[in-house]
This record gives C-alpha cells, sequence and structure tokens, in this order.
C-alpha cells in the first residue's frame, strides 16, 4: 500500500469538504471526468454512484481509475491518486451516501435508493503544491 504524503491527509479528513475529480475510462477508450463525493476507509477510498451512470459501465470494464482531490482553500495543492476497484456493492451504500449528503451539507440526501459504494485500493499517491 503506498503512502499517501502526511502533508496532504487532511484533504482526507470527514471534516475536510475537498471534491475528488474521478477518471474512468470505457473500454473503447473514451475518458469521463466526474466530480464526487467521497470518503475514506481507513487508507481505501469510498465513492458512491448509482448504477445507472456511464462512470458505473466504465469502472465494470475497466477498474483502474486516477483522481484528483483538491483542497478546498487552494485549488493549485491538490492529491494526485492512482488506484484500483476492488469492490462494488450495494450493501450500506444508500447509509454512506446519507453520511456523504450530511459531510457535504447537502439537504436532498441521497438522491434515489438504488445506491452502490465503489472501494478504492490507492496504488500510488502523490502530493501537489
Amino acid at each position: 500500500m503506498p503512502t499517501i504524503p502526511d502533508s496532504f491527509r487532511d484533504l482526507l479528513l470527514p471534516q475536510t469538504r475537498a471534491f475528488v475529480v474521478l477518471h474512468t475510462q470505457s473500454a473503447d477508450g473514451d475518458p469521463l471526468m466526474t466530480p464526487m463525493w467521497f470518503s475514506m476507509d481507513g487508507d481505501t477510498l469510498l465513492l458512491n454512484s448509482t448504477p445507472a451512470t456511464r462512470k458505473h459501465k466504465n469502472l465494470l470494464a475497466n477498474p483502474h481509475i486516477r483522481c484528483l482531490i483538491f483542497d478546498p482553500g487552494n485549488m493549485y495543492r491538490y492529491l494526485d491518486i492512482t488506484g484500483t476497484v476492488i469492490d462494488i456493492s450495494q450493501e450500506g451504500a444508500n447509509a454512506h451516501n446519507q453520511l456523504l449528503a450530511e459531510k457535504y451539507d447537502w439537504d436532498d440526501g441521497t438522491f434515489g435508493d438504488n445506491r452502490v459504494i465503489y472501494r478504492v485500493r490507492i496504488d500510488r499517491a502523490k502530493g501537489v503544491e
């Protein structure tokens, strides 16, 4: 497991409202970048979405991702992560999405009940400032 630089761990704290910009790629190589909410489970990145999205289809076809997590106070400071989706599950996904809605202070809650959690193993992490 690669080490996340200590000077960038603040971006991963539950109270930090940083966004992740997720890059996925379809089976035919078409790129997709999506801003998303996230949380952490230890050193595992947790993302949440619905199976109806293009990013879900992309992750089924190719579990390798790249993402940037930007400092909400300084867009020129970010964490650059390369990782692999190691699990996609519906179990606990709606509750996880509700926690994300609370973290990001979004009143509308879960946006439906058909959610999935993507568990991303971090293969490489580099801080940029």
